[in-house]
């Protein structure tokens, strides 16, 4: 995020909670995936943050209402 100011970070989402549910996905696959090895030099957040800007991770909403 060193490179992207939030408001950019914001924009990719369409608001700061779905960039907070987004981020705190991809964090807890990132620290699942890592369990087996030595972990990482950066914060599981931090890359997933990376991820999301760079496009890497692409996000979706499902729609869950019973009718």
């Amino acid at each position: 995020m060193a490179n992207s100011s939030l408001r950019d970070v914001i924009t990719k989402t369409g608001s700061k909670y779905t960039l907070v549910l987004a981020v705190a996905k991809r964090a807890r696959q990132l620290v699942v995936e890592q369990q087996g090895d030595v972990l990482a030099a950066e914060k599981p957040v931090a890359i997933a943050i990376e991820e999301i800007c760079s496009g890497k991770v692409k996000y979706r909403w499902k729609n869950n209402a019973a009718s």
